[in-house]
């Protein structure tokens, strides 16, 4: 019995713990790190003024998310194009592309993704070689 007893004093110890130190430190924790973004941010766009060219533009929802990918791949010699894009989970988009073309034309595509003025950035990407000396990539990005 005083076993059972101590165990459950330790539970409730525990949970006193979660409760009163780990989810505040949790919460200052997210409250600290969106903070440095936009500190981070502010930096970014200062240093590409100071050097000459114009500010990174933030792509913040979904339909601005898909208009900057289409651009991208408006000049894009690939084929197969499959674009998936939906609200993120703080801020931003999220957005899958998947696609085929000859590896040169895939690496132009990933110049255009990866322009900093774009506000995309590059998450998983998966590169397959198929037939006819052609390969399948797929990429998952956000915008910031």
């Amino acid at each position: 019995m005083t076993t059972r007893v101590l165990a459950a004093l330790f539970a409730l110890a525990a949970l006193g713990v979660h409760l009163g130190v780990t989810r505040p430190l949790r919460q200052q924790a997210a409250d600290l790190g969106d903070g440095y973004r936009e500190i981070r941010t502010a930096r970014q766009a200062a240093r590409h003024l100071t050097r000459g060219r114009s500010a990174p533009r933030a792509v913040g929802d979904v339909g601005s998310t898909r208009r900057t990918l289409l651009a991208s791949l408006s000049a894009a010699r690939v084929s197969g194009v499959r674009l998936a894009v939906r609200p993120g989970r703080a801020q931003g988009a999220e957005w899958r592309l998947t696609a085929t073309g000859e590896l040169e034309q895939v690496l132009e595509l990933f110049d255009r993704l990866t322009d900093p003025a774009s506000g995309l950035r590059l998450g998983r990407v998966t590169i397959a070689p198929r037939p006819l000396s052609t390969v399948a990539v797929e990429i998952d990005g956000a915008s910031s």
